[in-house]
């Protein structure tokens, strides 16, 4: 039987496991979308949660082509896009 302290740990070992693929996907994927043209942003910090969410909504808002994102790494469909994402939240 597994101590409590032994589920804790392996559920924290499963977590960060799960995380380091997502980031290892979506890098894979930022690159192949880099390389067809899409533009690649990215933050030099993570953000305050009250601006993530203010990004987020404006991303919805102003944006007509695709874009992507994980944590502080944008990718958009538009150099356009890009560009105003830029100069809006840099």
């Amino acid at each position: 039987m597994k101590t409590a302290t032994q589920v804790l740990h392996e559920q924290l070992i499963e977590q960060a496991g799960r995380q380091i693929a997502e980031d290892i996907d979506f890098g894979v994927l930022c690159s192949l979308l880099v390389e067809i043209g899409w533009v690649k942003v990215e933050f030099e910090a993570l953000r305050p949660n009250k601006r993530a969410i203010d990004i987020t909504n404006w991303l919805h808002d102003e944006c007509k082509c695709e874009w992507k994102h994980h944590g502080r790494i944008f990718v958009f469909e538009s150099k356009e896009e890009a560009a105003l994402f830029k100069l809006t939240w840099s």
